[in-house]
């Protein structure tokens, strides 16, 4: 029996979520990083590059931690929550010089 397939319209795309990383970010590209796998575990008994292709954020470099599903990506390479810096008064508002303005 054949498989019943949805076509995917502009009105489905409009609906579904657009990503965003945790800083906010909505663009993305790829690259790749590699794992070196030990002659131990390599099928072949040799060591061997393993590539990986990554998404990453360009408003800040780093993977988004949604793309991160098997938690196989370095923590260095992971996007951090963006957290809204808060202002703290230090008391010498308008004072320059020792002077108040």
């Amino acid at each position: 029996m054949p498989e019943s397939r949805v076509s995917i319209t502009p009105e489905i795309i409009k609906q579904s979520k657009t990503l965003t990383c945790d800083c906010g970010g909505m663009i993305f590209h790829t690259g790749m990083i590699f794992k070196k796998i030990s002659q131990f575990l390599s099928p072949t008994g040799k060591e061997e590059l393993f590539p990986m292709e990554v998404i990453i954020c360009d408003k800040c470099g780093k993977v988004p931690t949604e793309f991160n599903t098997h938690k196989i990506i370095p923590e260095e390479l992971l996007a951090k929550p963006f957290v809204e810096p808060t202002v703290r008064s230090t008391g010498i508002a308008g004072s320059i010089g020792g002077f108040t303005a």
